[in-house]
């Protein structure tokens, strides 16, 4: 099971200069609801709200993958053994 890193997501944010939801969503032009529930890990992105998101804070493609596709800490663990 994938999820969000939004440590990584808010860090991007930063980098951005798109600290806030606002500002996200004036730059992306997806609803602040919909960012909200993403940065609280109450819903996952569908494929367009991540490639607005990515072009908007300049992702590479290694970041969208940790970003986008994090692996769940327990499931990693489960693997490794």
């Amino acid at each position: 099971m994938y999820h969000v890193n939004v440590i990584e997501l808010k860090k991007a944010m930063i980098d951005a200069g798109l600290d806030s939801i606002a500002l996200l969503s004036a730059a992306t032009n997806i609803n602040r609801n919909t960012l909200s529930d993403i940065l609280h890990e109450r819903s996952y992105p569908s494929s367009d709200v991540m490639i607005r998101l990515a072009k908007a804070l300049c992702l590479t493609s290694e970041q969208c993958g940790s970003i986008f596709f994090a692996q769940e800490l327990t499931e990693m663990q489960a693997n490794a053994n």
